[in-house]
């Protein structure tokens, strides 16, 4: 199992769904209650459908799920086995994505913050349905989950309407209602096309392969430096093999107090040095790590020695660090990265794949691999 080092911040889909107050609906005991159906309360017409609820059912009536919506067709009628109103749910996705594109964890969170009863339907992003979203939306990547029929009435406990109480996570365009990644905290499984980095060619880099990788790392997170460390000679293999370009971008995260001094240090290096300076400032910014971790203000001081270490102009050195352009350079990366996903660190890109975490070696060279068959 990956690790990273943290998340951000609680997103706002987290607070819509505290607000919504939805319980999440599951067959239980009141399927089997025994009460008698009264079918008056009970029928609910939407998406076209009958929709009956098997809440109430008596013990003798059994149904079974149906795998492709989760739904069950019987008598005529479809049943769900949770209360609430069907609320279409189009989850846009692609079909040889696999693990990374797993909706379990959204689906429970949709679950919750818009109604139990959600008719959840899978399209692929190449057939005709999935282009004309893709197209609409402006989508780039998947999973993506876009609620439809039955959105626009849906209310919460609070008895608003859900797309008012949420609507700062809902794109909206023709009566459909994209639900915005980013902002409900969802990850990036996969891109329909290889992410559009800013800067790459100033950007400190090694290698000219066709496989694009971009590292977003913070020197001061230890899950950074375990990839780094265990990657290391896959990397220098890759690159000799002509496989792939290596990209470094800055993230260092708020609580890492001496990780932004570590940052501007190599981003100085290569200023003065260029980038065989960037990765030798690299390698001992993280082989070093426990030496300067935590130090506070003694930080600046031991990437100062290591600088001198690398024969660099130390008067040149001393005024790039306090250079505040730089930091800001620094905060740019981190910026873009947000953008692309990245609420932690280490966060990969390898062509069109995120990989977030400290991945080994045989995750790494698969995903290269996969992007050199495409």
């Amino acid at each position: 199992m990956t690790k990273k080092c943290d998340r951000l911040h609680m997103t706002i889909f987290a607070t819509a769904m505290v607000l919504a107050g939805a319980l999440v609906g599951s067959l239980s005991m009141d399927f089997f209650s025994g009460q008698k159906f009264d079918a008056s309360k009970k029928i609910i017409r939407a998406n076209g459908q009958t929709f009956v609820s098997v809440r109430n059912l008596s013990e003798e009536f059994k149904v079974e799920l149906a795998k492709d919506n989760e739904f069950a067709v019987h008598g005529g009628k479809t049943w769900i086995p949770v209360p609430g109103n069907p609320v279409e749910l189009v989850v846009l996705n692609e079909k040889d994505c696999g693990k990374k594109c797993d909706t379990s964890r959204q689906l429970t969170t949709l679950r919750q913050a818009v109604t139990p009863a959600l008719l959840v339907r899978t399209v692929d992003v190449g057939g005709p349905e999935g282009k004309d979203l893709i197209a609409k939306f402006e989508i780039d990547s998947v999973p993506q989950f876009v609620l439809g029929e039955g959105i626009e009435d849906h209310k919460t406990e609070s008895g608003k309407k859900f797309i008012e109480d949420s609507a700062e996570v809902l794109i909206i365009k023709d009566g459909e209602y994209l639900v915005d990644n980013e902002k409900a905290g969802f990850p990036v499984g996969k891109f329909l096309e290889a992410p559009k980095f800013a800067d790459v060619d100033t950007e400190p880099k090694k290698g000219t392969g066709p496989v694009r990788v971009v590292e977003y790392t913070d020197y001061q997170c230890p899950y950074c430096k375990r990839l780094h460390d265990n990657n290391k000679e896959l990397v220098t293999r890759l690159i000799e093999e002509g496989k792939i370009q290596y990209i470094l971008k800055d993230f260092p995260l708020s609580f890492h107090k001496e990780a932004m001094g570590a940052h501007t240090a190599t981003n100085c290096a290569q200023k003065i040095g260029g980038d065989e300076a960037y990765w030798i400032m690299h390698e001992k910014i993280f082989d070093t790590q426990r030496e300067w971790s935590g130090k506070g203000p003694g930080a600046d001081a031991h990437y100062k020695t290591l600088a001198e270490e690398m024969v660099l102009d130390g008067d040149s050195f001393a005024a790039c660090m306090d250079d505040e352009s730089m930091k800001e350079e620094i905060l740019a990366d981190q910026e873009e990265g947000q953008k692309f996903g990245v609420s932690g660190t280490p966060a990969l890109f390898i062509g069109k794949q995120i990989m977030p975490g400290a991945i080994g070696p045989e995750a790494f060279e698969q995903a290269v691999e996969e992007e050199m068959g495409d």
